[in-house]
């Protein structure tokens, strides 16, 4: 049986006051005397700031509803979240339950062709294109939006047209209702008027006043709890990453609303439906938290709906409802352990959770929702698995999805979502496979998603969040493809991909969220063409991203994401310079990089990003004055390096933080032998060979750290520290990875000169 008689769903906040008034209008007519609404009708408010940990609980409303009464606008066709909303009921419910109600934009009906008059304007969602076999029930609100309902009564007939339906009873019917309602309730005041005076007469009017009086107190504290506890749920939704709100006001807020909540919770015995609202704001509140960085409150909240979830369901263990709660509470209390660094204990609770899913797939294997669940549990384990170190567990668990996503697709292959969510699972076996070193199985997967979505692309070209995903598949594609050394092929993807991501940015210029994408997208095509020497090209394209990484920082001075990013771009711009031999104009470049990084580690110095990206700085300015002033450079250098042995001596398990130790080690050694000074060049050489050696051995087949190690052993060999011993080990270990096929292009000397180097020290003798 539906929880709700009717969803609204909408995505304006001009229309909010409109989806309020709807609600309370559908709800109210034909109520009987005795009860407190006709229908039951959920709004979602929740697509005015939306963000992919909602679309669970958006998902279950829509589940629980007969109905989807869609607001239509331009703001609507064009949101994500309403085609999201829309493409699920039409994959599960299907069009005869759908109502339009049309608050902005012009809409009309072709009978010739038995669809809606579809153009660029056209305020529906695209999900809807082709899917009416007649024209479907709309009314017309537009007159409504933008003023008060002054027109009441041709509101209340608007809302009656709607009712009516979901009812599934004449409008004539249903407003004949309403009124003899009126007329019973009227006649019923006057009628207790009337039995209150007799009470009034009778003896034992006292007891009867007083029962009178409790059950009013029960209903309104039952009302009031009911009241809190949506109160907590719409508050924990509304200021989710709310941009510009304080944190501390946030979480106060919150913390009124949820001891106003618990007073109420304690004051009575509740109801089972009271519970299960005060669980689900509860796991709504700790994803808030969570994004606020209150984690133990999250974790509070998160325990708290995991214990009235269990409650539930020792109460009623055949409700598959309750099952499938306690199950998406225990994944926010993973959420929230994932969140503290708690990743073993988050497992177990993910691990719960799909225990439950799993048995009730089994009961009724044919239900979408539990399938996604499943899904869902799923993607949440593999992917702390492969964070924890368990890479070939993570394989397998991601596989199964795919196993999963693949047979829903074939069952349903009009459903975009699922097509959607097997690219998403195909993506990341590729990321998993290319981190294991798995190229080829990689570059499978990437291609295997991407087609995918361009088949959802051609489908829905106006779904932005296709469009996006698209973006991402040619991104990665182009990554595993650089990384084996197809650069060509790389340039070509990283071109499709900005293709895409140009055309969206374009739509929406406030979309900072793209704006980002787009200069990402600059970015990845500039690199390529710098490896191509197109050096020239690259650097229109390296401008290209600062334009918009410092149009966004001006628009929000205190973003540091956006401060950052212009770090970055100087530094790239610099990199070019100096190739093409332009130093002064690569010096002023990395010297911006380089202020920006130092306001980003004052105004943060506990941060090891900052502190990362300011000795990448340094390292970037000593090596554009080393050979013009050598001081400068030295100097350049021994920052980078005290900030680099630092953050290594805090994290030992960190290869790249020793890496960068090392290389600052070899950067030293260098300005040494430019001075003279053979001891300091031993001295700093040995230090950075005593990293290198340790990187090498923790992974034999690394050929990159194998590699690095082989210089290094030449370089001591030339600066005369024990040659002949420190030539034949790098020998050896060019052999080994000669023998492995891992010598690229500019390697393939190497075993020759090493040879050479050692004839002559044989000869020396």
């Amino acid at each position: 049986m539906a929880d709700y008689d009717a969803f609204i769903s909408y995505s304006h906040a001009q229309d909010k006051p409109l989806a309020a008034a709807l609600q309370a209008s559908v709800q109210r007519l034909g109520k009987p005397w005795y009860r407190r609404r006709a229908l039951r009708v959920f709004r979602d408010d929740t697509s005015l700031s939306a963000t992919p940990h909602l679309w669970p609980s958006i998902e279950q409303a829509l589940a629980r509803s007969r109905y989807l009464i869609l607001l239509v606008s331009p703001q609507s066709a064009a949101s994500p979240w309403v085609g999201k909303e829309v493409a699920y009921w039409l994959a599960n419910k299907g069009t005869d339950t759908l109502l339009l109600a049309v608050t902005d934009g012009e809409i009309g009906w072709n009978n010739d062709e038995g669809d809606f008059i579809w153009a660029p304007s056209t305020p529906l969602p695209a999900a809807l294109k082709g899917r009416f076999s007649a024209e479907p029930k709309w009314v017309d609100l537009r007159e409504y939006r933008a003023v008060a309902l002054a027109k009441k009564d041709k509101f209340l007939d608007f809302a009656a047209d709607l009712a009516a339906t979901i009812h599934g009873i004449p409008k004539e019917d249903l407003l004949s209702q309403e009124v003899r309602q009126q007329r019973r309730a009227l006649m019923l005041a006057w009628s207790a008027a009337a039995t209150l005076l007799v009470l009034a007469a009778a003896a034992g009017w006292q007891w009867r006043l007083a029962q009178t009086q409790r059950a009013k107190a029960e209903h309104a504290l039952t009302t009031a709890a009911g009241t809190a506890d949506r109160l907590v749920y719409d508050l924990a939704l509304d200021l989710r990453n709310r941009p510009g709100m304080p944190v501390n006001l946030v979480l106060n807020i919150l913390d009124r609303a949820v001891e106003m909540q618990s007073q109420l919770a304690r004051a009575e015995d509740t109801t089972p439906a009271l519970r299960h609202l005060e669980a689900t704001a509860m796991g709504e509140l700790a994803t808030t938290l969570i994004g606020q960085g209150a984690l133990a409150g999250a974790r509070s909240a998160a325990e708290r709906s995991v214990t009235i979830t269990e409650d539930l369901v020792r109460l009623d263990p055949a409700s598959t409802p309750y099952q499938r709660d306690l199950a998406l509470s225990l994944n926010k209390l993973g959420d929230t352990r994932v969140a503290s660094g708690q990743l073993e204990p988050a497992l177990d609770a993910y691990a719960k959770s799909l225990t439950i899913i799993e048995r009730l797939v089994d009961a009724t294997p044919n239900n979408g929702q539990l399938q996604d669940d499943l899904v869902a549990g799923l993607t949440r384990i593999g992917g702390l698995q492969a964070v924890t170190g368990k890479q070939s567990q993570a394989l397998e668990t991601f596989q199964r999805s795919i196993a999963i996503l693949q047979r829903l697709t074939a069952q349903q292959p009009g459903n975009f979502q699922w097509q959607y969510d097997l690219s998403s699972a195909n993506n990341r076996v590729g990321l998993l496979l290319m981190g294991l070193g798995q190229s080829t199985a990689s570059l499978m997967a990437f291609r295997e998603g991407l087609a995918i979505r361009q088949k959802l692309v051609v489908a829905d070209p106006q779904n932005t969040e296709f469009q996006r995903g698209l973006f991402d598949n040619y991104q990665r594609t182009g990554d595993v493809l650089a990384k084996t050394g197809a650069h060509d092929g790389a340039l070509a993807a990283y071109q499709n991909a900005l293709t895409v991501i140009e055309k969206l940015a374009a739509s929406d210029l406030s979309n900072s969220l793209w704006q980002n994408e787009l200069s990402f997208g600059y970015d990845k095509v500039g690199e390529m063409l710098a490896r191509a020497s197109a050096h020239d090209q690259a650097l229109d394209y390296f401008h290209k991203s600062l334009a918009i990484r410092e149009r966004l920082a001006a628009g929000d001075s205190a973003n540091t994401t956006w401060q950052h990013e212009i770090e970055v771009s100087q530094n790239k711009i610099g990199d070019v310079l100096i190739v093409t031999g332009r130093r002064d104009d690569a010096a002023a470049a990395y010297q911006r990089a380089l202020d920006i990084s130092l306001k980003l580690t004052a105004a943060e110095p506990e941060s090891v990003e900052w502190q990362n990206d300011l000795s990448f700085c340094y390292l970037k300015n000593g090596d554009v004055v080393d050979g013009a002033d050598r001081d400068r450079a030295r100097d350049f250098y021994q920052k980078s390096l005290a900030i680099r042995e630092r953050l290594s001596a805090a994290d030992r398990a960190n290869v790249q933080l020793e890496r960068d130790v090392a290389l600052s080690y070899e950067r030293l050694a260098g300005l040494a032998g430019a001075d003279g000074s053979s001891d300091d060049v031993r001295a700093s050489l040995l230090k950075a060979s005593a990293l290198r050696e340790r990187i090498a051995a923790a992974d034999p087949d690394n050929a990159i750290w194998q590699s690095e190690f082989v210089v290094i052993l030449v370089r001591l060999a030339q600066a005369g520290d024990q040659p002949q011993q420190r030539l034949r080990q790098a020998l050896a270990i060019t052999q080994k990875l000669d023998a492995a096929g891992n010598l690229n292009a500019d390697q393939n000397s190497w075993i020759g000169n090493i040879q050479q180097a050692l004839t002559a020290l044989q000869e020396q003798k």
